[in-house]
């Protein structure tokens, strides 16, 4: 039996090579696909081939497509080996006869407990290493010989000292067994030595003695060890206690590989989303935000055609919304939850939104108790900010938000209050349903998909919690929240520590007033066709100084070779960017000594409820960009209405 590596790199062969050792099984070497086809015909007796995705004059995946003509590709197993982990891959390798994949860098642990379920389908223990630890060559002797026909390999130790050497230096041990009565070091003191190692936190350790003693026993298992025999033993009994120690310890490293290999793939999936939040929500920004421009200016037969585009547009933003707040509950139902205090948290939330509010001409009134729940921040974040954006898009310019946080009978209270349009009574049933979303356009124009209570109701349910909603049409909504509060004794926080905040529409934001033509605009974005929608967006509502900018590096270059002359007035930065993102432009712009002037900056990004540095940005803006949001934020910037 042979294992055939193909790799052009002679340091990742050899990396498997050493991987492979334990296994002991004779390894050949190709780095391109005419050598290991080559080769593949002169050894008939080859079982398993490790292959890399890239060779010298082929790709692995063309490599594996010719194997299919092999007249033993019946007998081989394939295990794809690549730094390229992306799903169109693993599927098409699959498709083609891949037992396994593997991303590099890899554990070799992992590498040889793939190649060892491939090779050794009828001897689940060939390759593992047992330890004897016991001052008796007599004993040691005798176990080997009742544990040979197992195919395990194993390595003796004649006291504590020497095992916790092979421990340390030599092969991965995947059993332990050990004698109590030794000399310098005893069963005990080892078990408690091997449990401190690295690796070795759940290794089974057997333990042999001739103590009968049950408080001796209880003693012996409170130091580590996984399981107890008397001496003298019956082979029989020794044999089924390492055969059943073995196999759930494998299963245990099993489960954790096939754990680890699962948060890959979510860290994939985690990727993807994000390519989906900003590649595209950008077109689609195009898409909607010329489709508005059109409506304002297209006759009556051209209309219809644009409303249908925008609609169906609309839609495929839902989509793509629905399918990002879906992975991030997923993402945050395998999260680590912890004592959180949830004043924090909603002055996180109202912070995110501050632009918003203010943009809005809207008062926000806030209350806020510390209050101590269990929970995970990201999420409870995500549950307030999303009510507070729905408050703040049903409710009319110079209406009232309030919120308060506070304990009632060991319940954390969060309400969440408007004077806004209200919800329709045939409206609030469905609600919370994903199946039947409650869509509806906030009074801004603001789209909604409807989909984001029923995720606030799951992420809410997350933490054992529940909530209520009371509407009356035209006169507002109320959101209540409410989680068990922590029951730890060592749980403290500051009961006088009640934060009060009020957010005013007539709260200055700026200090002097500028008009569209006087004012000198730079706008930032990676995508040319948002770029040209803004800069139409732009000029529509009467400017006409507009410099563009099609990534951060060019941003910087352009904003400094204006600075010590004109200037600029206004900075619009996508977030998302190569080389340097929306974040690093606004940080360095605010670094630069104000010898001009002090720049308004607007962040723009294709995720809802982003946040961002604080200091950084006067605005935010999401895409897709709407007409009227747009004009808010520049009704901000110039201190007049357009």
């Amino acid at each position: 039996m042979k294992i055939l590596i193909i790799d052009e790199s002679l340091f990742s062969r050899t990396i498997i090579q050493q991987a492979l050792i334990p296994l002991d099984i004779q390894c050949l070497h190709a780095s391109d696909g005419k050598t290991a086809w080559k080769i593949l015909h002169e050894n008939e007796d080859i079982r398993l081939v490790t292959l890399s995705m890239v060779l010298e004059d082929t790709s692995g995946l063309e490599f594996l497509i010719r194997c299919q003509n092999l007249k033993n590709i019946g007998k081989l197993d394939f295990v794809l080996i690549t730094s390229t982990n992306d799903e169109t891959t693993r599927a098409q390798a699959f498709e083609y006869g891949t037992a396994n994949f593997l991303s590099k860098p890899f554990k070799p642990e992992t590498l040889v407990n793939i190649c060892k379920r491939l090779l050794f389908k009828d001897n689940l223990f060939y390759g593992c290493h047992i330890l004897i630890v016991d001052d008796s060559r007599t004993t040691r002797e005798l176990i080997k010989k009742a544990l040979s026909f197992l195919g395990i390999k194993i390595a003796e130790a004649s006291s504590g000292a020497e095992a916790l050497e092979l421990l340390r230096n030599g092969p991965k041990i995947d059993l332990v067994i050990t004698d109590m009565m030794m000399p310098e070091m005893n069963g005990t003191e080892l078990t408690w030595e091997i449990r401190q190692l690295e690796n070795y936190h759940s290794v089974p350790i057997i333990m042999l003695s001739g103590d009968t003693k049950m408080e001796n026993i209880l003693n012996y298992f409170k130091a580590g060890i996984s399981d107890y025999l008397c001496k003298p033993f019956v082979s029989e009994e020794l044999i089924a206690r390492v055969r059943v120690h073995l196999s759930l310890y494998l299963q245990s490293q099993e489960a954790q590989e096939t754990m680890l290999e699962l948060e890959e793939l979510s860290r994939m999936k985690d990727e993807v989303l994000a390519v989906c939040s900003h590649d595209i929500r950008s077109p689609l920004n195009a898409i909607l935000g010329n489709t508005e421009l059109l409506l304002d200016e297209a006759v009556p037969g051209i209309k219809d055609y644009a409303t249908d585009i925008k609609d169906s547009a609309t839609t495929l933003l839902e989509l793509v919304n629905d399918l990002l707040d879906a992975g991030k509950k997923q993402a945050t139902e395998a999260s680590q939850k912890s004592e959180l205090d949830l004043q924090k948290v909603i002055m996180k939330a109202i912070r995110q939104q501050n632009s918003r509010i203010i943009n809005k001409s809207l008062n926000l009134q806030s209350s806020l108790n510390p209050t101590l729940i269990f929970g995970e921040e990201s999420s409870l974040k995500r549950i307030f900010a999303n009510l507070l954006s729905n408050a703040i898009k049903f409710t009319p310019s110079d209406g009232t938000i309030t919120l308060s946080c506070e304990e009632i009978n060991d319940q954390a209270v969060v309400i969440v209050k408007d004077s806004g349009i209200g919800i329709p009574a045939e409206m609030v049933p469905k609600l919370f349903d994903k199946n039947t979303p409650a869509s509806r356009a906030g009074t801004d124009g603001e789209e909604s998909t409807g989909l984001g209570m029923s995720i606030v109701k799951e992420l809410v349910h997350h933490h054992d919690g529940n909530i209520e909603v009371q509407s009356v049409e035209n006169s507002g909504t109320a959101f209540i929240i409410t989680f068990p509060l922590v029951q730890s004794k060592t749980a403290k926080v500051k009961k006088d520590s009640k934060i009060e905040k009020t957010i005013k529409p007539d709260k200055p934001v700026i200090t002097k007033t500028i008009s569209p033509q006087q004012a000198n605009i730079l706008i930032v974005d990676d995508n040319s066709a948002n770029l040209r929608l803004l800069e139409k967006m732009l000029k529509k509502n009467g400017f006409e100084n507009i410099t563009k900018a099609e990534n951060g590096v060019e941003a910087m270059d352009l904003y400094c070779a204006f600075y010590e002359d004109t200037g600029f007035d206004l900075v619009i930065t996508d977030i998302e960017m190569p080389e340097k993102n929306g974040d690093e432009v606004a940080d360095e712009i605010r670094k630069l000594p104000n010898s001009v002037k002090k720049p308004f900056i607007v962040a723009l990004s294709g995720h809802r409820g982003a946040e961002y540095p604080e200091g950084l940005f006067d605005a935010a803006l999401t895409k897709p960009i709407l007409v009227n949001q747009l004009k808010s934020t520049l009704r901000q910037f110039t201190g007049t209405d357009l």
